[in-house]
């Protein structure tokens, strides 16, 4: 914390910020790096997915994922990284709205999930509202 320390600069600055925020959460390093100093990307996508009806009447939805994460450079140059985060997984109904949407905790590759819910899914997706910055979002979602 910086206060009126007269070894720092009185006005505050990003620097500051960051260094504030990391004393707070000292176990979160690593992600507030990547938000602030990091340019990270992310190429995820649902790659198929299927609905059966149970017998129940409930819906349970088979689901295929390619999860990546990936470093960029300033220049362009782009690195994958190896990844194990929560990832939202949501369903929508015939309306569009989300009738399920949990964080499940997923590594980079290929993923294959099982949801059920009570209600009829017409679309499935990883990341559904898009809070990671994705390459290609529009592949997050497909119908079902």
């Amino acid at each position: 914390m910086y206060g009126l320390d007269a070894t720092k600069p009185l006005l505050p600055n990003a620097k500051m910020l960051i260094d504030d925020i990391i004393a707070i959460a000292p176990e979160k390093t690593k992600l507030i790096n990547e938000l602030f100093n990091d340019i990270i990307l992310y190429e995820n996508r649902v790659i198929e997915a299927k609905k059966n009806k149970l017998p129940n009447g409930n819906y349970s939805v088979d689901l295929k994922v390619s999860l990546k994460k990936i470093k960029a450079k300033p220049n362009g140059e782009e690195q994958f990284v190896s990844f194990q985060e929560e990832i939202p997984v949501g369903l929508r109904d015939k309306k569009g709205s989300l009738i399920y949407y949990k964080k499940h905790l997923l590594k980079d590759g290929e993923a294959n999930l099982k949801l059920t819910v009570d209600k009829e899914p017409f679309k499935v997706g990883v990341d559904p509202l898009n809070t990671f910055i994705d390459k290609s979002a529009k592949d997050n979602e497909i119908k079902l």
